[in-house]
């Protein structure tokens, strides 16, 4: 496949002209830089034209393959895997790329090519890896899984998955239910980059945060009340578990993404206590401790955690430690055996009070590729049943994690599976995906009693879902506009023209951008480009509208208490036109969505977009940047309109975004 039909997968081009002035030993320097600093967008750009620049530096390529793996983008690090192990060089040995075979078979698995990937992994382990490694082991239980795939590609339980509708297109992941509507889980975001994705600098110290999801009609949205209690530090915090028995909110808290202790908070008269520190011999001093959960087992509080402190089975380890009531402490904790345990990584536990089993995901045993979900039945903490894969459509052949389950039977996993909602490539960063959703509960009954509310009060379905001014902000949306519209080849600022209309128009011509858009990829890439056009339209386009509604309904309440909102709008373009024409553009649309303010509701809205009111006053700053903001990873050229116009990356450009809202005096 050639270079311009690679870029159609990652929605993004690179700086080609650029990479004329740098040379191959630079290129790669900026990659070793960016890869040590875990930015991988970064690092992808900087290998890839390295490579390109000098296509016998292998070393490069061999690189350039890692920054996609660790990168979760499958499909490109199996071609430069593939590429490299292909290659016919002398070079190619154990001490230089002889791994290329193991991780080129590892991407395969992942990607369900279990017969292709089961050769690669038997031609690794007798020709390429040291016998008795642990990568020669792997590899030999990798060919079991792949063989267990092949034989269970039609298992299936009875279970439908959804992705959840609070997802970012970044890291969202775990998850714990406080009650039966409000969910915390873990979210790592970014909020500027590059035209190649690369992140800006002061993004690379950007943190996981335990963010909050409030349930309503079976959907779930950001609820940003819980802010407060997790503000943004330092420290990554997330993998929160709630345990009800004791009102306990446990969590990690990690400077980097290893050397973490778990904490946890008591929730008392109302309050969220200050964070207490797990003791030392369960946050062992130089090692992790992390993604905790709790359990009631025989009638003593129980902690299942992750680790690789010593005298483990593998990598990383479940351990379990007993919470000593009379003792007021936990007990010295002991691992959960060769049946949990592997020679790899067993992470994210959760045990069902219900059934008495212990799920949690592990790398090693046979499954389906990346990370599955297993359980084991616990006969008591020393003896279990032998490890069960879940099956599918729990486990896919990606990473499948943090399986687990309300007590009403609501299952929740986290998963890089496609489909989901992706920054960038179809399995580059996980979404939380949820199966039998039940409704919510009945309100509960208002009471005479007065009771100060506190923050779990705020989260319950008897108390209206309000929001502050600077809590707006949390629900900012993008719109998305159709090339050159509206009013193509004016040049007025303003149009007549209403959002709705215009959106209605762009998703009714879909099918010409799926057809435009594959019309020069390959034919074993046309499946991937369809779903990728479909998942922009249906998760981006047509759900701009939808959060500018919510938007709207949400800052209503607070325009009708007389406050005076300042609403920051930011207009993009992409760059087939030029500056002057493109800032005219960005106008027109910006135009066209206070056209569809004026309408909303029977103009509900149109006395606060009034000069001359006296009462609530809606302000549209408009910050219209037309092509000068316009990503320069966006094709600018008119006779591939495939690039220019109908790709995802074109239309990713052509939008609007409310960037700001603030109260004026």
């Amino acid at each position: 496949m050639n270079f311009k039909k690679g870029l159609l997968l990652s929605c993004c081009t690179f700086w080609i002209a650029l990479s004329f002035a740098q040379s191959p030993i630079q290129w790669a320097k900026y990659g070793n830089i960016a890869f040590e600093e875990g930015d991988l967008y970064a690092a992808i750009d900087y290998f890839g034209k390295a490579y390109r620049a000098d296509t016998t530096q292998l070393q490069n390529l061999m690189k350039l393959g890692d920054s996609y793996r660790l990168n979760n983008n499958y499909v490109m690090a199996e071609k430069s895997y593939q590429e490299i192990y292909s290659r016919p060089t002398p070079a190619l040995s154990r001490a230089n790329y002889g791994m290329s075979a193991y991780w080129l078979a590892r991407m395969q698995q992942s990607q369900g090519k279990y017969d292709t990937a089961g050769q690669n992994f038997e031609r690794y382990a007798n020709y390429e890896a040291n016998p008795g490694s642990f990568f020669w082991k792997d590899a030999k239980q990798q060919i079991k899984s792949c063989e267990w795939a092949q034989n269970n590609i039609n298992d299936s339980t009875d279970v439908s998955f959804n992705n959840s509708n609070f997802a970012s297109n970044y890291t969202d992941f775990g998850g714990t239910l406080i009650n039966d509507t409000t969910l915390l889980y873990s979210s790592l975001r970014f909020l500027k980059k590059d035209s190649t994705l690369k992140l800006a600098k002061s993004e690379r110290t950007k943190k996981v945060q335990t963010i909050g999801a409030r349930q309503q009609d079976s959907n779930w949205t950001r609820e940003p009340s819980w802010d407060t209690l997790f503000p943004e530090t330092d420290m990554h915090i997330g993998n929160a578990s709630y345990f009800a028995d004791s009102n306990w909110l446990l969590y990690s808290e990690c400077p980097d993404y290893s050397n973490c202790k778990i904490k946890y908070r008591k929730f008392k008269d109302g309050i969220w206590s200050e964070a207490i520190e797990l003791p030392p011999t369960v946050n062992l001093e130089g090692f992790s401790a992390t993604q905790p959960v709790m359990a009631i087992i025989k009638g003593k509080p129980t902690l299942f955690f992750v680790s690789n402190r010593p005298q483990g089975r593998g990598k990383l380890d479940i351990w379990y430690s007993t919470f000593e009531k009379r003792l007021n402490d936990f007990k010295y904790p002991r691992n959960m055996g060769r049946k949990v345990n592997s020679a790899g990584n067993e992470v994210t536990p959760f045990y069902s009070a219900d059934s008495n089993q212990l799920y949690f995901s592990s790398d090693w045993w046979e499954g389906y590729g990346g990370y599955d979900v297993f359980k084991v039945d616990v006969n008591s903490l020393r003896s279990t049943s032998k490890a069960q894969n879940t099956s599918q459509p729990i486990n896919t052949p990606a990473n499948d994690l943090y399986f687990w389950e309300s007590p009403k039977q609501t299952i929740f996993v986290s998963s890089n599976r496609p489909g989901g909602t992706k920054m960038d490539g179809q399995t580059c960063c996980n979404d939380i995906y949820f199966a039998g959703i039940s409704p919510p509960p009945e309100p509960i009954p208002v009471i005479d009693t007065i009771i100060p509310p506190t923050l779990l009060d705020t989260i319950k379905d008897s108390v209206p879902f309000i929001v502050t001014i600077p809590e707006l902000n949390n629900y900012l949306p993008v719109l998305y506009f159709e090339n050159d519209q509206p009013n193509p080849g004016s040049f007025n600022a303003t149009t007549k023209e209403n959002y709705a209309d215009l959106l209605n128009q762009f998703t009714e011509n879909k099918n010409t951008y799926l057809t435009e858009f594959i019309s020069v990829a390959e034919s074993n890439e046309s499946d991937s480009l369809k779903e990728l056009i479909n998942n922009l339209f249906n998760k981006k386009v047509k759900n701009g509208l939808t959060d500018l509604n919510r938007f709207i309904d949400l800052m209503l309440p607070e325009l009708k208490a007389g406050k005076k909102i300042k609403i920051t709008i930011k207009g993009y373009a992409s760059p087939l036109a030029g500056p002057t024409y493109n800032l005219k553009l960005s106008q027109r649309r910006i135009s066209s969505i206070i056209n569809y303010l004026n309408t909303y509701q029977e103009g509900v809205l149109k006395p606060f977009l009034s000069d001359t009111t006296t009462s609530g006053r809606m302000i549209i700053e408009q910050a219209s940047f037309g092509e000068s903001e316009a990503s320069k990873a966006v094709s600018d050229n008119r006779r591939n309109k495939a690039l220019s116009v109908y790709s995802p990356a074109a239309i990713l450009e052509r939008r609007i975004e409310v960037i700001k809202v603030v109260e004026e005096e």
